[in-house]
């Protein structure tokens, strides 16, 4: 088996259950096996709980851990390389933690053990906690022993491959085992049901699972990998049918992907003794010595497999051998001992693969039956029956002097009478058992039915002469079989198909054979012949349609009996007489009425009726020298027949068809030849020829819409005839002239009229008009000079055409636009191009420049609240035009000399008029006033010397801004608060910073100390 193996995990505990030996009177010794992976941490002391319904409840803590038992489903060379070793292999270590406790006697005793947390599996939602239970009823069952798990290990197991697993439970008193599939829980802290994903349950925890409720055996196919828990509660029941004990085992599955095949198992068979009553279960007669063999197989060549079992440690006395290694043939020896009854023996077949071993376990579930007086069933017979004979007591068949009053089963293993019908009972061996259990004895009667012969029932046939040959068999009534032999009239052998033509008439007899006890059968048809009826034989007759009547009896072949009936194709009746004029072609049925059995006769004369030709009457016609080629045939008076030949009036082959440009005028002879038994026809087609008028050729005239009037007729190609009349595209009659000012433009027609059967001739001038290019109107226009560019065009007077071209005063090409600040002023040429025939236009545009004013650049202005009046001219950007005016924030008039005293701080606007088509100029003055700072007024202050500090900002004149700083008398910065004891006097200066446009301020406070007075001491 090839795995993949994942690191070290936290929850770590694979598998868990208890189990319980009685040590005699209320002691117990209690057993928690857990299976752990070496992977995970170490497994410390373990807690079980006791609680019963007699109201004890107590829990024995930190039961000790003993020494583990490496249980690693590995091969022996890979054990060293486990996680248990310190490898990388999967490892899996068994625990056993056992304590002792004195159980009063008490039904529904409940010895528990939980854990957090389990192993990621495919079947459980998370990692839910872990929870197995015992239980005993020690009141109902003193000192009773729970059944124990032999099968200590963690199966892995191969993914998409059956899966047979065991647990190996024994039982040590005998008593009766069940098994089923129930959920896993957890302690919440009452035993709770996990919760499992979708598609399992408890009892379907890895879907098609199988388990045997006798013997545990577990079989599955699993199509996904991963770890699915298994969790199996073993009942025990005692000899009255009553509950006394549970274990349960909740074990974790783990599906890989291999590379190899686990070993298959073919249940048990080879019994010298004992009854096999299923895969994994015999029962045996105490004191009967019996073998039985188990057959292992693995589908990998040269694989050697390893069949081990306990047999031998569980029956006293057994042997267990094997032979072979693949298949591996294990064979167990024992003989019945009541004492051991019932016991489930395990039996594993390991294939050795490295790193993993892929495992197969069974168990052979073995009953033990009490013997009694020996009985005497007969020796087996056997009864041959006719499945038409009455029914028969199968007892008088069995030899040996059989005891009576035993029962009988058919051969599905259902209750029998003994007396076999063999109309509704089936063949088969019926089984006679005299006495129960092991002291019974089995007869047996192999029952055999040959079913009668059936030949069918007589009959009686009755055939025509000229019936087609008959098989006998299908005349017969009923069901005959087939296989029989029959005899004609005189007894002789026939074939069975009776020939109206050659065999004589009257009695058949078919004969079936019989296997004995069934005697042979036999059936007559009776047979009769009745002369058929002569119709004569089908025939065939050609006629004309302009042919006389014709008798059609005499038309027929063969020797046909009169007196029959005519019917036509139709199936109507008919006279028999066939009249070509009137009558149809066809099938015509003559029929002579047959007597029964046998048929009508009927036979079949087909006429045909070839019409008589038709070239149509004679005709003259006439036709244009420039009409089309024409069909002759349709100018033929009446219904010419197509098909037909014709000459011209030279007396040549002539095609049919009349071109008046080629071929000659005169008599045209039509032939249409007749199919015999009819003649052929003519007619003749006398044609004349007449001159076509010429109205001339299609034609074309291209005029400009400045174009003066233009005759049509010149424009006609060939040689028209004149005389004609004009009409113009909409239908309209016209003079012939074309008005380039009111005509429309289209296709004129010229129409000259023809003599019949000529029909005039037309022709068209098609008329078109270019339009006569548009250059717009000379203009004289101005433009300011500090306009942005632009296209000259728009300002042509008219409605000049786009797409022509300029040229400029110097008469170069220019390709605008036009840029005031760049371009020269003058006289500006615009050119569109005419389409043939119209000619080319122009238009002149005289452009002058008119200079634009300037009102300088926008800018701001900063000034201190103190400042004097300013001037706002010279603060704008660039070189402005003097003589502009101004206008302030609100929109009034402005003097143009800012007061901050009396001004508003905002936009200041300076505009100088522009002349035509120049727009006024304006420029934004931004005007803003800071305030000043106020550092109050000098001061002067006298301290005395003893004094505490004294702040000095209170002590200026004025208001001072706060916030400034101070400097002492020798230029040092200084806080601001005077302490007499320390600072120098003189003149403190205090300065408030400036912003914006103002400077900062600054005002002097002059200290000076006074000497405290002083009155000595007391």
């Amino acid at each position: 088996m090839a795995i993949g193996w994942h690191g070290a995990r936290a929850a770590h505990f694979s598998g868990a259950s208890i189990t319980y030996e009685c040590l005699g009177g209320n002691q117990y010794q209690v057993s928690l096996d857990l299976f752990v992976d070496c992977s995970g941490v170490a497994v410390i002391p373990q807690d079980l709980v006791f609680q019963s319904d007699c109201g004890d409840l107590f829990t024995v803590f930190d039961i000790p851990v003993s020494p583990p038992t490496e249980v690693s489903q590995l091969c022996p060379a890979e054990l060293p390389n486990s996680t248990c070793n310190g490898g990388a292999l999967p490892g899996i270590e068994h625990y056993v933690f056992q304590t002792t406790v004195n159980l009063a006697a008490c039904d529904d005793w409940t010895i528990s053990w939980s854990v957090c947390c389990r192993n990621t599996t495919v079947n459980l939602v998370a990692n839910p906690a872990m929870y197995v239970e015992a239980s005993l009823s020690s009141a109902t069952a003193p000192c009773n022993n729970s059944p124990s798990f032999t099968d200590q290990s963690l199966p892995y197991v191969c993914v998409n491959q059956e899966v047979n697993y065991n647990f190996g439970v024994t039982e040590p008193d005998g008593n009766t085992l069940v098994y089923s599939l129930i959920n896993a829980r957890y302690a919440a802290p009452l035993p709770t049901p996990c919760t499992y994903t979708a598609g399992y349950t408890g009892g379907n925890p890895v879907p098609g699972i199988m388990l045997d409720p006798v013997n545990g055996q577990i079989t599955f196919t699993p199509t996904i990998t991963g770890n699915y828990v298994v969790v199996v509660l073993v009942e025990e029941y005692d000899a009255m049918g009553n509950l006394i004990g549970t274990v349960m085992r909740d074990l974790m599955f783990t599906v890989l992907n291999c590379t190899g095949s686990a070993p298959t198992y073919g249940g048990l068979s080879n019994n010298t003794a004992g009854v096999v009553t299923g895969p994994g279960a015999i029962q045996v007669c105490d004191g009967e010595p019996f073998c039985v063999d188990l057959v292992f197989t693995d589908p990998d060549a040269g694989t050697v497999l390893n069949v081990v079992s306990q047999a031998t440690t569980l029956l006293p006395g057994a042997t267990f051998s094997v032979n072979g290694t693949n298949p591996a043939v294990a064979t167990l020896c024992w003989t019945g001992d009541l004492a051991s009854s019932p016991v489930n023996v395990l039996v594993q077949a390991l294939d050795g693969a490295c790193p993993i071993q892929n495992v197969t376990s069974t168990a052979i579930n073995i009953t033990v039956l009490a013997a009694g007086a020996p009985v005497n069933a007969g020796t087996d017979g056997a009864l041959a029956v006719c499945s038409g004979d009455a029914p028969v007591a199968l007892f008088g068949s069995l030899g040996g002097g059989p005891d009576a009053g035993g029962s009988w089963t058919g051969p599905g293993g259902t209750a029998h009478s003994g007396t076999f019908d063999p109309a509704t009972d089936p063949a088969g061996s019926y089984a006679y058992v005299v006495g129960v259990g092991c002291a019974s004895d089995t007869g047996f009667v192999d029952v055999s039915i040959s079913t009668p012969p059936d030949a069918g029932t007589d009959a009686v046939l009755s055939l025509c002469s000229d019936a087609s040959p008959t098989a006998l068999i299908g005349e017969l009534g009923g069901t005959p079989d087939p296989g029989g032999a029959w005899t004609d009239p005189n007894g002789v052998p026939h074939s069975g198909t009776f020939d109206p033509a050659t065999d004589p008439v009257g009695a058949y007899t078919y004969t079936v054979n019989a296997t004995a006890p069934c005697v042979a059968a036999q059936a007559q048809v009776t047979v009769s012949l009745t002369q058929a009826p002569d119709a004569g034989l089908d025939a065939s007759v050609a006629l004309c349609s302009s042919g006389a009547a014709l008798g059609m009896l005499a038309q027929l072949n063969g020797t046909p009996d009169a007196g029959g009936s005519w019917t036509d194709p139709n199936g109507n009746a008919h006279s028999g007489t066939f009249d070509p004029g009137t009558d149809q072609a066809g099938a015509y049925t003559y029929s002579v009425a047959g007597t029964a059995p046998c048929g009508n006769a009927q036979a079949v004369l087909t006429v045909t009726v070839s019409p008589s030709p038709d070239a149509g009457g004679d005709a003259s016609i006439s036709f244009c020298d420039n009409g089309p080629a024409v069909p002759l045939l349709g100018s033929l008076a009446g219904t010419p027949d197509p098909g037909g030949s014709w000459v011209d009036p030279n007396g040549n082959a002539h095609g049919g068809t009349f071109d008046p440009a080629s071929d000659p005028a005169g008599v045209y002879v039509y032939t249409v030849n007749g199919v015999a038994p009819c003649a052929n026809s003519t007619a003749q087609l006398t044609i004349a020829l007449q001159q076509a008028p010429d109205a001339g050729q299609d034609a074309t005239l291209d005029l400009c819409t400045t174009s003066p009037v233009s005759p049509l007729f010149p424009a006609l190609g060939g040689t028209p005839a004149a005389g004609g009349i004009w009409t113009d595209p909409n239908g309209n009659a016209h003079g012939g002239a074309f008005d380039p000012a009111t005509d429309p433009v289209g296709a004129y027609t010229y129409t000259v009229a023809g003599t019949a059967p000529c029909v005039g001739a037309s022709a068209t001038v098609t008329v078109s008009l270019a339009t006569a290019p548009d250059a717009g109107q000379n203009t004289v226009s101005s433009v300011c000079s500090n306009a942005p560019s632009f296209s000259l065009l728009p300002l042509l007077n008219g409605t000049p055409d786009a797409g022509g071209s300029w040229t400029d005063p110097n008469g170069l090409p220019f390709a605008g636009p036009f840029d005031p600040a760049v371009d020269a002023a003058g006289t500006y040429t615009y050119t569109v191009a005419g389409i043939s025939p119209c000619v080319d236009a122009s238009a002149t545009l005289d452009l002058s420049i008119v200079p634009a004013g300037n009102a300088g650049l926008d800018a701001s202005l900063a000034l201190c609240d103190g400042a004097p009046p300013t001037a706002l001219f010279t603060a704008l950007g660039g070189t402005p035009d003097a003589g502009g005016t101004w206008t302030d924030p609100n929109g009034n008039a402005h003097s143009g000399t800012f007061d901050p005293a009396s001004d508003p701080v905002g936009v200041y606007t300076y505009q100088i008029a522009g002349t035509a088509p120049c727009a006024d100029a304006q420029a934004a003055l931004t005007v803003s006033v800071d305030a000043a700072p106020d550092a109050g007024s000098d001061a002067a202050v006298s301290f005395c010397a003893n004094a505490g500090p004294q702040g000095l900002l209170a002590l200026l004149g004025g208001s001072p801004d706060g916030g400034g700083s101070w400097t002492d008398p020798n230029g040092n910065a200084h806080s601001g608060t005077f302490d007499p004891l320390v600072d120098p006097v003189g003149v403190y200066e205090y300065l408030v910073p400036g912003s914006g446009a103002c400077p900062d301020a600054t005002a002097e406070l002059t200290v000076s100390l006074v000497t405290p007075p002083d009155a000595g001491s007391d």
